[in-house]
């Protein structure tokens, strides 16, 4: 069952509303059903993020949809939500060995944005608005880092490569094995 959930690109993304709403009354009778299901959707949405497929969009965003709705429907809890959010804006410049994403690469505001759209309306009193108040300060600061992680990571390959080249026809090595010539 939670797989058949689990299928929101088979539904029109206006319509995930309705998928939360079915699963919330499922769980009347399946009470385990919010556990699998969560379990299962956290775990798809960290995949899809860490492979960052461009072909897999739209399925990640769809399931960022269906977990705001959850919330709204009562099956999950704000821990959970703001767990999310906040792996959006950490994962993927920290990944060993692989490209940080681009600049122009804005997949994880549009998740953010698409949680908070969803389900961030109820986040207006109390201790879940100080927690969203820290996460947009947090969040207004993400770019940047990006950016900067982004450019470290280029300069970095970029500069270990420029020093493993080997000379080519226009470039000599003088007296003390230097390299003399710029590169062609």
């Amino acid at each position: 069952m939670v797989k058949s959930i689990l299928k929101v690109q088979k539904i029109k993304y206006n319509q995930v509303y309705l998928l939360a709403s079915l699963t919330s009354g499922l769980v009347r009778y399946h009470s385990t059903l919010p556990i699998h299901l969560t379990d299962d959707l956290l775990s798809e949405v960290r995949q899809l993020l860490h492979a960052n497929e461009f072909a897999k969009q739209q399925r990640l965003l769809g399931l960022v949809k269906l977990l705001g709705e959850l919330y709204n429907d009562l099956v999950v809890d704000s821990p959970i939500i703001f767990d999310m959010l906040y792996t959006f804006i950490s994962t993927g410049n920290e990944r060993v060995g692989a490209m940080p994403d681009a600049p122009s690469d804005f997949l994880r505001v549009r998740l953010v944005c698409t949680l908070l759209d969803t389900c961030g309306h109820y986040f207006d009193r109390g201790s879940t608005k100080k927690k969203l108040d820290t996460f947009i300060a947090h969040f207004q600061v993400f770019p940047l880092l990006a950016l900067l992680s982004f450019t470290h990571y280029t300069h970095t390959h970029t500069h270990m490569h420029t020093h493993t080249r080997a000379p080519t026809d226009t470039q000599t090595r003088g007296p003390d094995d230097e390299l003399v010539v710029g590169w062609a």
